[in-house]
């Protein structure tokens, strides 16, 4: 599925990619379950090395209790959904 993404575009997470990575100070699996159903503006759109499509970053600070801004995952954009305004 191709999706085109733009920053300030909402999105809601739908799924929860496999392997996430855990690391001391950021525990990412537990960070994607509880953004699982939510919805979050595209604050970032970035192309990595040896992946095929760009991955989408949301700042999802507020689901760890801080400001938004202060934790970014980057999401695979079919485990996104996009929401019409």
């Amino acid at each position: 599925m191709d999706i085109q993404m733009r920053i300030g575009d909402r999105v809601r997470i739908v799924g929860i990619p496999p392997n996430l990575p855990v690391y001391a100070d950021f525990n990412t699996p537990e960070v994607f379950q509880k953004s699982l159903g939510r919805i979050f503006t595209v604050s970032d759109i970035h192309t990595f090395e040896g992946l095929k499509s760009p991955m989408i970053g949301l700042d999802v600070g507020e689901v760890v209790g801080k400001p938004a801004y202060m934790e970014t995952i980057y999401v695979e954009p079919e485990y996104l959904e996009p929401i019409a305004d």
